[in-house]
């Protein structure tokens, strides 16, 4: 009997058949475009949840700012869901795909459109109160006095107003053709005031101080109407900005439903932050929504803003002229003022009639 071979021999390579085996996902024009659908519906998904929510930190809160980007960011996603779902030959995954882009952009287009639909309208009594907002910082005070000299402004909101900014505005003839003023007697260096046609009965700083906030009560020749000028401070500390947007909401809902408000001014908040929706949650209506304005940013202008070289263009409406119930806007919009790091927002508000 021979004996057993217990040597070692070395395995031979096997032969395979058929194609290589290739990764899921197919080609590499398909892979890119599940990494396009990723980041831009990512995007679009982190975009929805920060307007959902309430965030507390500054970053979260200025993401806030660029919710509109989610209408692009989804329409793409969109796209490419529905190109990946044409060359599937396994759709159960596109079909997944194109469904959950689908369902942010129909998130997004709800949030962004009804600011291009104008309210129903409503009549007013035909007796016009023009009213102007602007952060001032930066303005040329000529400027701005020939704003409100061709706007026919009868009730003027400033912020961040100087001692000498107040000396400049002086100068121009400004409060001349407004003579009537609130605000004016702080020591602040950064003040807010409000200029007035007609007389001022009464003004007094919003509870709290809401930042640099101050209501006014203005005898008009239509009636009586609060005016709540508004400016809390900048989210750079998310705990101060949101300390001054809640003594402003508990200002407005304390007070009494159907007296004809009007709350103007630098919010430093867009419509899709958490505390203005709480505001608008009260019945308060935004001026340029009313008229069917559209998105109108108002920050940063003039050039301020700059990065890598290249001027930042308005991106964020922070600006505001807000209506109580009883009063509707006939005509809203923002526009440049020379010098100026903001827009102005300007509206014709009236009484409406009953």
């Amino acid at each position: 009997m021979a004996p057993t071979d217990t040597s070692v021999r070395p395995l031979r390579p096997q032969r395979q058949d058929g194609p290589p085996i290739r990764l899921r996902g197919g080609s590499r024009l398909t892979s890119a475009g599940w990494v396009c659908w990723a980041v831009v519906v990512g995007a679009a998904a982190v975009l929805a949840l920060v307007r959902m929510g309430d965030p507390a930190s500054r970053r979260l809160v200025e993401l806030v700012t660029l919710t509109p980007v989610g209408v692009p960011l989804a329409a793409t996603g969109t796209a490419i869901a529905l190109a990946l779902l044409v060359a599937a030959h396994r759709r159960a995954l596109p079909g997944l795909a194109l469904v959950v882009a689908v369902t942010l952009l129909g998130a997004h287009v709800g949030w962004l459109v009804p600011h291009y639909v104008p309210d129903a309208a409503h009549p007013g009594d035909g007796d016009a109160m023009v009213v102007m907002t602007l952060n001032i910082e930066f303005a040329d005070p000529e400027a701005l006095a020939e704003a409100v000299a061709v706007n026919d402004v009868d009730v003027l909101v400033l912020l961040e107003v100087t001692r000498d900014r107040l000396g400049e505005l002086r100068s121009t003839g400004l409060t001349d053709v407004l003579p009537h003023a609130a605000g004016v007697e702080g020591d602040s260096n950064d003040q807010t005031i409000v200029l007035r046609r007609f007389r001022v009965a009464s003004s007094e700083p919003v509870p709290g101080g809401a930042g640099h906030s101050l209501v006014v009560d203005l005898a008009s020749d239509a009636g009586r109407v609060r005016l709540v000028a508004a400016h809390p401070r900048p989210p750079y500390l998310t705990d101060v900005w949101r300390s001054d947007h809640a003594q402003l909401l508990a200002a407005l809902s304390a007070f009494a439903i159907g007296e004809p408000t009007i709350v103007a001014g630098d919010f430093n908040a867009t419509l899709a932050h958490a505390p203005m929706r709480r505001i608008l949650g009260l019945g308060y209506d935004d001026a340029v929504d009313q008229v069917g304005g559209g998105w109108s940013p108002t920050w940063p202008a003039g050039g301020h803003q700059r990065r890598f070289g290249i001027d930042v263009p308005a991106f964020a409406p922070i600006d505001h002229v807000l209506t109580s119930p009883g009063l509707v806007v006939t005509s809203a919009r923002a526009f440049d003022v020379d010098g100026a790091d903001h827009r102005a927002v300007l509206a014709s508000v009236e009484w409406t009639r009953s």
